[in-house]
């Protein structure tokens, strides 16, 4: 079995919920108390989080954004 060292993560640059699929997805939420840059900013930090976490573990996490 082979097991890469290395992944590719695609940071995000816009974040909201998805209509289409928000009515049967229990993780889907109103934030109403946060405007979407806020939602937005939470999300980077979590994925920032993450791929420090990654990145702790001895795993290349190689972070792309894409305008």
């Amino acid at each position: 079995m082979q097991i890469t060292d290395t992944i590719l993560m695609m940071r995000p640059l816009h974040f909201c919920k998805n209509a289409e699929t928000a009515q049967n997805n229990y993780f889907q939420k109103d934030e109403a108390n946060m405007s979407q840059d806020e939602i937005l900013a939470a999300a980077q930090m979590e994925f920032d989080l993450f791929a420090d976490k990654l990145r702790s573990a001895g795993v290349n996490v190689i972070v792309v954004e894409v305008s």
